[in-house]
């Protein structure tokens, strides 16, 4: 059996709808709060709400809105939206997305030298059960960025942080997803 472009577009327009639900069910990084223990400065939230926009639940009902008006554009003409699904962003791409904006925050300028807040963000990613599947790249950035944090960051910047560290591994000690990827127990030798 051929399968026509409209029922590729019916196809595609239940794909990003599904994708989109599960984002949706997901905890919005747009109110996770990043770097809430730096002492030496108030973080600047909306270069964080920036970076994070693409990865928020408003932007996943835009996204959903405009899938309805893809669909009933879709309807008058066969194959006339179809490379505009195409343009929209799929599971993968934003499940990778925050990756990025985990890299991101750790170049940003507001942000420069302070490792906490891509920490915060990784810790906050690794709590989120639909980012399963980086999990393990999220803890070597994790190893990485600790590296820097106790060899850079002001010791009273890390008491909260420190705090929060042990409570995200006790939490996740008992789990088998991280046998891959463990926090490497010298950096951890203050």
């Amino acid at each position: 059996m051929q399968i026509t472009r409209p029922d590729t577009e019916t196809l595609l327009f239940k794909m990003f709808r599904a994708t989109y639900s599960f984002w949706l069910s997901q905890p919005d990084p747009t109110r996770w709060q990043v770097a809430d223990n730096r002492t030496d400065a108030t973080p600047d939230d909306s270069i964080y709400q920036s970076l994070v926009t693409k990865l928020g639940h408003q932007y996943f009902h835009a996204l959903m809105d405009r899938l309805e008006k893809l669909r009933s554009a879709g309807s008058g003409k066969p194959g006339s939206v179809f490379n505009e699904y195409l343009n929209l962003p799929d599971f993968f791409q934003i499940l990778d997305s925050y990756l990025v904006v985990a890299d991101e925050l750790e170049k940003a300028e507001a942000y420069r030298g302070h490792h906490l807040v891509k920490l915060d963000f990784l810790i906050y990613m690794m709590s989120v059960p639909g980012l399963r599947d980086i999990h393990v790249r999220a803890m070597r950035e994790i190893n990485y960025a600790l590296k820097l944090v106790f060899q850079e960051e002001k010791k009273e910047d890390l008491d909260g942080f420190i705090r929060k560290l042990f409570v995200f591994l006790k939490k996740n000690a008992s789990q088998d997803q991280f046998r891959a990827a463990n926090i490497d127990p010298s950096l951890l030798h203050i």
